[in-house]
Formats: structure tokens, sequence, C-alpha cells
């Protein structure tokens, strides 16, 4: 938050100021000092409680998925205790690539492409909030090129890569 502060008063991050946390959490500080920020992170958790619902009701009954959803805020409290962690602003991107993977292995097909752009921008939003989140992202990204190439469709193939680097490009 106080590089978040010193940039409202003009400073450059990296320049003026240095931490090792990636420029889009400073931007979402900002943000949530302008407005509140336990409501910002409040929000990024209840998109993350939502996706994960979706998430659920790919592989169980809509009451499990319920039960699960519910257990879920006391399994992670211990990891996000103490507020403004970049976890709780990456969870919603992660949460995404769980489904984007399992809604592709449970209905053997490739998806379509804007959620690879989605998914592209999404592993270039975690990478400028905290890189070492993106392991997630290589592991779609090679579960997408094995479908491909077991299915032997190598035009979507480059279609689905081209897509997933301007997702990059468009979350840079």
């Amino acid at each position: 938050i106080t590089i978040s502060k010193e940039m409202l008063d003009g400073a450059l991050p990296y320049k003026d100021l240095f931490d090792h946390k990636g420029v889009y959490l400073y931007f979402i500080n900002i943000f949530g000092l302008i407005t509140n920020l336990c409501f910002v992170e409040f929000l990024f958790f209840i998109l993350s409680i939502w996706g994960l619902y979706k998430t659920f009701l790919l592989i169980l009954s809509p009451r499990l998925s319920l039960i699960a959803v519910f257990a879920f805020p006391f399994l992670l409290f211990p990891f996000i205790a103490g507020g403004n962690r970049p976890e709780v602003y990456i969870l919603p991107a992660i949460v995404y690539t769980l489904y984007y993977l399992i809604n592709m292995v449970l209905s053997k097909k490739l998806p379509q492409k804007k959620h690879t752009i989605l998914l592209g921008s999404f592993a270039a939003y975690v990478f400028l909030l905290k890189f070492n989140y993106c392991s997630c992202f290589v592991a779609a990204a090679i579960s997408l090129i094995y479908v491909a190439i077991v299915k032997k469709n190598f035009i979507s193939l480059m279609k689905h890569i081209f897509c997933g680097i301007l997702g990059l490009v468009i979350g840079l």
C-alpha cells in the first residue's frame, strides 16, 4: 500500500520506488485506496467463489458443489489472513484456468478461441501481479497442445497459439 500511496502522489514505480511485487498489485491497491480496499478484496473473493462453484458443477452435483464452495473460505483463510495478499487477486484467474482445464478434459475437445484469449490475458495479469503463480498457465498450455495433437487438429492448434499470444499482449 505504501508504494500505491506514493504513486498517487506522483512517484513512478521501479524508478522512484522499488518493491519486488508486480505492478498490477500497485494499481489494484490504488483502486482500493480510492474506493475501499476491503471491498475490492471482497469482490475478488466473490469472483473466486463463483468460479469455484461453476468448476465444481463440472464434476459434482449442485448440492455437493454448494457444500464445497461454503467450505472453501475456511480452508483458504490461513493463507489470506491479514489482508491485501496478492493471492486474493490472483485466485479468480487460477480458478478460471482450473475451470478451463477440467472442461477441456471432460468435453474432450478444444475450447473456444475466446477462452484461450482470456486465458492468455489472465496469464499476463498473474505474471505482472506475482510471477511465481504462472505455472498453472503453463499446465493449461501444455494440456491444450496435447489435446490438439491427439486430435490431429494442427490448424486449430496454431489458431489457439495465436489467440494465447494475443491474450498475453492484451494482458500486458
